[in-house]
């Protein structure tokens, strides 16, 4: 193998490990919270989430209290109330850092998007293609009904998991759809989207024929 392609091989694999490693840990914090609270109230849908003594969730303070208030304890992890911005929507996350160093985002103004990032997230939202490069998609959903919404089915009991809303199951939809599909298309600013979901349903493996290098 020549230099570059080692690289990329060891590349691929931190990409891969790390994606798995987060998933399993904030599926596990959501767990201990759960239990911790009884019922699902502290983690209904999150635009029109409502908390106990917080009815809406739509600012960044609002986010950050109530990740220190639910998750922070399991996780060991802290919120910066400060947002970032990148992509091609000027698209703002509230930046978190867990105790390994590793860093997530959570979508400013709620609790439902997270992008998990391979390196420094300011470096990586400057990116025009961040999504499935650098930055990989999650959804916080803590609902076992689709609410009449056929696109949220693999949403369903599913409390936190790879970006999914709207795939029609199709492997080869999570690479060429026109919205959400894990390619270089720069038309929306939801474009790679899908590329967690294209790792997971790879057994956690980045695909040979992947968009992006890393």
């Amino acid at each position: 193998m020549t230099i570059p392609t080692l690289v990329q091989s060891f590349k691929k694999k931190e990409v891969e490990t790390k994606l798995v490693r987060f998933n399993s840990i904030i599926n596990q914090a959501i767990q201990l919270a759960d239990v911790e609270q009884g019922s699902h109230a502290w983690a209904k849908d999150t635009y029109v989430f409502a908390a106990p003594d917080d009815p809406v969730v739509n600012t960044s303070q609002d986010t950050v209290n109530w990740f220190n208030t639910y998750l922070a304890p399991h996780l060991k992890a802290t919120c910066n109330e400060d947002t970032i911005s990148g992509g091609s929507g000027g698209r703002e996350f509230l930046i978190c850092t867990m105790n390994n160093g590793d860093k997530f985002g959570i979508d400013y103004g709620s609790n439902r998007e997270w992008i998990y990032f391979i390196g420094d997230p300011e470096k990586c939202l400057k990116k025009e293609n961040y999504a499935g490069s650098c930055g990989f998609y999650f959804l916080f959903r803590m609902n076992d009904v689709q609410a009449g919404n056929e696109g949220w089915k693999y949403h369903v009991n599913t409390p936190f998991a790879p970006y999914m809303y709207n795939w029609d199951g199709e492997i080869e939809t999570l690479k060429t759809d026109s919205t959400f599909g894990c390619n270089d298309s720069t038309e929306t600013e939801n474009s790679g989207r899908y590329c967690t979901a294209l790792i997971q349903q790879n057994n956690w493996k980045v695909p040979e024929d992947y968009t992006f290098k890393f």
